[in-house]
């Protein structure tokens, strides 16, 4: 018998004798992995920037009673609540109207619920003594949906006009998000296979069919500033009309693939 055959005569015993003790054999070398498939894990992102096609404008209209001392109960109370929310009703339906007036469908003025809260504050009666003041405020909040971007700068004129109390700005988004969802996904799966090609052909290998995908899409940014100029002459359109900016809205997808590798 050859040494060779010695040797590995020896070593079938040896393993012989681990299973028979129920002992593991020891672990396959580095780069050996059996029967586990190989695969590759990518990650990658894919963006685009979209023009808006829809903006939504935010305001409110408010009143309050007037102010008394805080430890004053009157039976006009309700009297003067019941004027605050008549005045208040009133200028909310002529913003309606104006707004209505400025080319925008009925079905996109929304004037939310009405809102009563107390308020209370200190009023100096002299350098030396502060006397504590309470009153009712009244707001009902106005939310207008433009769809005709060229309407906007005449919708903020309209509401200014009306004498809305509170204008937070412009929102800009996109009437159909999905379709600039669906492109940056698409792109996104573009860089994940052109990555996972480059890895595999660098390392010999192909792709095979893919194991897993995940998805997560997100979008926005700073909301694009409105800028409003040369307000105070309202019954001007040409010295009135608001600047504004759209600007660019960017969606952005990020992808997790894995392959397997042939």
């Amino acid at each position: 018998m050859s040494l060779w055959i010695q040797r590995c005569g020896i070593a079938v015993a040896v393993s012989t004798a681990l299973a028979t003790a129920g002992c593991s054999a020891p672990p396959p070398p580095p780069g050996d992995h059996g029967d586990q498939p190989r695969q590759v894990d990518v990650q990658a992102q894919g963006s685009i920037e979209v023009a808006p096609d829809i903006a939504t404008i935010h305001a409110s209209l408010l009143e309050r009673t007037p102010a008394q001392p805080a430890d004053q109960q009157s039976s006009t109370d309700a009297k003067a609540l019941g004027q605050a929310r008549d005045g208040l009703e009133r200028r909310v339906g002529e913003a309606i109207r104006a707004i209505e007036g400025a080319g925008v469908d009925t079905k996109d003025v929304s004037a939310g619920s009405l809102n009563v809260a107390p308020e209370t504050f200190y009023q100096r009666a002299n350098s030396d003594d502060r006397q504590q003041m309470s009153r009712t405020r009244v707001e009902r909040p106005l939310t207008v949906t433009v769809r005709d971007l060229e309407k906007v700068p005449a919708v903020l004129n309209a509401l200014t006009e009306a004498g809305v109390d509170n204008l937070s700005g412009v929102d800009y988004a996109l009437a159909d998000p999905d379709k600039a969802n669906d492109e940056a996904l698409h792109k996104a799966l573009e860089r994940a296979r052109a990555k996972a090609e480059l890895m595999a052909k660098s390392l010999g290998a192909e792709l095979g069919p893919v194991q897993s995908i995940e998805e997560n899409t997100s979008g926005g940014g700073p909301r694009p500033p409105m800028m409003m100029a040369r307000m105070a002459n309202a019954k001007s359109e040409s010295a009135s009309a608001p600047e504004y900016r759209k600007g660019q809205l960017n969606r952005e997808s990020s992808v997790h693939v894995v392959w397997q590798l042939r």
